[in-house]
């Protein structure tokens, strides 16, 4: 797919174990929130639904 727009909520269905055992690569990037830091993260298959 291409990136169209951003989106305010996500919801993401898939099965928890497959999508860890699914990550292909970690972004650099780093978003902070609160004591959380996190990176960009591509999951080789799921499906995402938002508005």
């Amino acid at each position: 797919g291409e990136i169209a727009y951003p989106v305010h909520e996500i919801t993401i269905a898939g099965n928890l174990k497959d999508m860890l055992l699914g990550i292909e690569a970690v972004g650099a990037d780093a978003y902070n929130y609160g004591a959380k830091t996190t990176g960009s993260i591509l999951v080789n298959r799921m499906k995402v639904a938002g508005s």
